[in-house]
C-alpha cells in the first residue's frame, strides 16, 4: 500500500475518503467553524443537531457536561440511560399517532 506522502497527503496519518487532505477544524461557534489555518467558514455539513442550534451552543455543552457526571456512556443493546429515555418518550408523544416505538442510530439509517 503506498505511503501518505506517495499518495499527494502530507501531515496526516488518517486514510481520508477524498482526493485531497481536508482542512483541520479547531473551533467552532454557532453556523461557523474556525480552520487551523486562520479561516472561517460556514457550516454547511454539520448535520441536523448543528442546522438547528449551531456549533457551541452554552447550554448544549453545559447538557453534556451534566451528563458526563452521571453515566458518559452506555451500550444500547445492553442498557439504556435516562436521555435517551425522555427523548422516545418525547418524540412518541409528538408523533401525532405515527409510531409508538423509537430506535437511536449513530449512522443516520435503521433497518427493521
Amino acid at each position: 500500500m503506498a505511503s501518505a506522502s506517495a499518495q499527494g497527503r502530507k501531515d496526516t496519518a488518517i486514510l481520508h475518503r477524498t482526493p485531497w487532505t481536508p482542512p483541520v477544524a479547531k473551533g467552532s461557534e454557532g453556523i461557523y467553524i474556525e480552520l487551523e489555518d486562520g479561516r472561517s467558514i460556514i457550516d454547511a455539513m454539520g448535520g441536523a443537531a448543528v442546522t438547528c442550534i449551531g456549533n457551541s451552543h452554552p447550554q448544549v455543552i453545559q447538557a453534556i457536561k451534566d451528563q458526563l457526571d452521571k453515566v458518559s456512556y452506555v451500550y444500547n443493546m445492553q442498557l439504556s440511560n435516562e436521555p435517551a429515555e425522555e427523548l422516545a418518550k418525547n418524540l412518541v408523544a409528538n408523533s401525532k399517532g405515527a409510531f409508538d416505538l423509537v430506535g437511536f442510530t449513530s449512522g443516520g439509517t435503521m433497518e427493521v
